[in-house]
């Protein structure tokens, strides 16, 4: 490998800034992972450095400073990490830090002297596997996004005449491992495609509200409102945001409200989150080894869609610990990805959520973060004003295009005491392996946001501070839809992840017993569907549901089926999504398949509610086909056996049993008598 001074030239074509060089700043050696061989790859960063990957990885930092996403890495702690297709791509960046460390090193494997070395040339050292929490076979249920964390090209050949292919053909068979693609070029000079989508880049701007924020002492109750139209970079300024405060020792209460697109949980849910910090302050000996009975993270960094799996906080005074998945302080299903069709029932979701952090905020101090929904136009903008009436926001910060943009509201629309911030960022799109790069001195993309509307399918710039890149006008092959990234929500959602938090995407959704639900303990919701009750069961067999459930000693006990109009109260507690796998009208029984993650009190009295939205094509949840023949069996998706009965139950309140083996079986036990 050649020395880094004589690659000067390619150094500004490229958009990562670590350059591999041999027995310097990397090292490759192989683990065992309870007893499984793997291979594992240690990195040092020198002040400012930056590495663009894709994959599903865990990382943990050894020693000095890095972050990726804008979130700090932990000291000897395993952070899981997907940097995938549907975004711009992460990267590790490395901080300004110095050698001194107050904890102790152990190393404890072959050629221990090769990472004593990194250990001692560079301020930042990482230590990187292959991801073991299975969310990469998430490609295996859903064929069409087999590319999601793999490069759709990432052997590249060595000899060309273009240098720049040979040194990107070098740099990756020195590095990669499994499921960890790093990249250095967009593209080269004879236009070869590289495989790279484009990486994420956080304007100055952000990193200084965020510090002035913190400078903030003297205002407690921090309550912040980010706000914009589609595609204008707010979900990612919220995310970025989140993970800049979630690095201090603090907690921050997220209140999810874009129902098409949400961040912290499956769509069509109003939300309320409660996210704190998993320090590690008390740290004596990091050790580096071959051998590890588990790798067990404390955390997740990655797209949105992961965090549709995220628990019920059943305690959230208590404080969190860091491995807890557990975040979802209180929602409200509404089944649909727009509020247009029920605005108000929108609104008083969003004021019961305030209620609960009203409560909360007195126990557990934080900053309250609202994402907002991209709909700015007419309803949409009076349903934001609501919005801001109701949170009544310290700060308000609206993404723009440009510096001339104007403000979506007079000042009077705010309470006096908010501090209104034009957080400026560009017009983008999420980076595709169809993108072309036009301009050669591009490197990455700003904005990683898809969109709904229809007003986004005009030609497009997404513009960076090194200059401009263009794309053709947009098309259904060549962006990331809403409704492919509420898919990859659902299915993340539906298929979830055991108490370890393995995701369980090897076991099919057809393979999965249901259990038997009696008509006697349910109430159904149809909502605004224009259907004769004579077919509800019709409506409801196969289809996807909001699973909701009432807790009281008052529990209707009948033998008749009650179907509702509209939604439930606020007395019915949201639990999960769940598919309604077969309907026995005989029995008087549904088959419900529940997602692993949802969550039913025990209780002596439990009443559940079927609430059915609107059709797919009417704005409502689906469940992409895919998962109904993930498996192959075609007869194991009509095997409706369970291992409860009912028969004896019909006119007794259904009670909620925990199942004592829920490792092995990703579905709860419900609907037998306590014994």
């Amino acid at each position: 490998m050649e020395n880094l001074e004589s690659l000067p030239f390619l150094l500004e074509n490229y958009i990562s800034s670590w350059i591999p060089i041999q027995n310097s700043n990397y090292f490759k050696f192989e683990i065992l992972i309870d007893s499984q061989p793997q291979t594992c790859i240690i990195l040092g960063f020198k002040n400012n450095e930056k590495l663009v990957f894709q994959g599903c990885i865990s990382a943990r930092l050894i020693q000095g400073s890095i972050n990726v996403n804008a979130s700090e890495l932990l000291v000897n702690e395993w952070t899981s990490i997907y940097s995938c297709g549907t975004q711009g791509l992460l990267f590790f960046e490395a901080s300004n830090s110095e050698f001194s460390i107050d904890y102790k090193t152990s190393i404890n494997c072959k050629d221990s002297d090769q990472i004593q070395k990194i250990l001692n040339s560079y301020p930042n050292v990482l230590q990187i596997i292959s991801d073991t929490t299975g969310l990469i076979d998430i490609q295996n249920v859903l064929s069409t996004q087999n590319s999601i964390f793999q490069p759709r090209k990432y052997k590249i050949p060595q000899v060309s005449p273009d240098i720049n292919i040979c040194h990107e053909h070098n740099f990756r068979n020195f590095v990669s491992i499994p499921n960890f693609f790093p990249f250095w070029s967009l593209y080269t000079e004879n236009n070869y495609k590289s495989g790279c989508i484009g990486s994420l880049v956080f304007p100055p701007q952000w990193t200084n509200y965020v510090e002035e924020l913190k400078g903030s002492d003297g205002d407690k109750d921090l309550r912040i409102i980010v706000a914009g139209n589609k595609s204008s970079g707010k979900s990612t300024f919220a995310r970025f945001l989140k993970n800049k405060l979630l690095n201090e020792p603090s907690a921050v209460y997220w209140l999810e409200t874009d129902l098409g697109q949400p961040e912290m949980n499956v769509p069509g849910v109003i939300a309320l989150h409660l996210l704190q910090n998993p320090n590690n302050l008390n740290i004596e000996t990091v050790h580096i080894t071959s051998t590890y009975k588990n790798i067990e993270c404390v955390r997740a960094i990655g797209p949105q869609f992961i965090n549709s799996a995220n628990r019920k906080l059943e305690n959230p005074v208590r404080t969190q610990t860091p491995s807890s998945s557990s975040t979802v302080l209180g929602s409200v299903y509404l089944g649909m990805v727009t509020p247009k069709e029920n605005p108000e029932l929108y609104i008083n979701a969003i004021s019961q959520m305030m209620n609960i952090y009203s409560d909360l905020i007195e126990n557990v101090n934080g900053v309250l973060v609202v994402n907002t929904q991209g709909w700015t136009k007419g309803m949409g903008l009076d349903l934001l004003a609501d919005v801001i009436n109701l949170v009544l926001p310290s700060h308000y910060v609206q993404m723009c295009e440009n510096s001339d943009t104007d403000l979506f509201f007079a000042r009077q629309v705010f309470p006096t005491h908010t501090k209104i911030d034009m957080m400026t960022t560009v017009t983008g799109d999420y980076g595709l392996p169809h993108f072309s790069l036009l301009d050669t001195t591009s490197k990455t993309l700003d904005v990683v946001e898809s969109s709904d509307s229809s007003d986004d399918t005009n030609s497009q710039l997404a513009h960076n501070k090194y200059g401009v890149s263009t794309y053709s006008k947009p098309n259904a092959k060549s962006r990331i839809h809403a409704h492919t990234i509420r898919n990859l929500s659902v299915v993340c959602h539906m298929y979830g992840k055991s108490p370890t938090g393995n995701w369980k995407f090897n076991v099919p959704l057809t393979h999965r017993l249901p259990i038997a639900i009696p008509f006697a303990s349910v109430q159904i919701w149809i909502c605004d569907n224009d259907i004769k009750q004579s077919q509800v069961l019709g409506l409801l067999n196969g289809s996807v549901v909001g699973v909701v459930a009432k807790y009281a000693e008052d529990t209707k006990k009948t033998r008749e089926l009650e179907i509702n109009n509209g939604w439930p109260d606020s007395n019915w507690e949201f639990c999960s999504l769940g598919i309604i796998k077969s309907v026995d009208s005989a029995k008087q029984i549904f088959y419900l398949l529940l997602a692993p993650n949802s969550f039913l009190r025990e209780s002596n009295f439990i009443q559940l509610g079927f609430v059915k939205g609107p059709g797919p094509h009417e704005n409502g949840i689906e469940l992409p086909v895919e998962t109904f023949i993930h498996g192959g069996v075609s007869d194991s998706v009509m095997r409706m056996n369970s291992t409860n009965t009912f028969e004896s139950f019909f006119s007794d309140p259904l009670v909620v049993q925990k199942s004592n083996n829920l490792n092995d079986s990703p579905y709860l036990s419900i609907g037998t008598k306590k014994t």
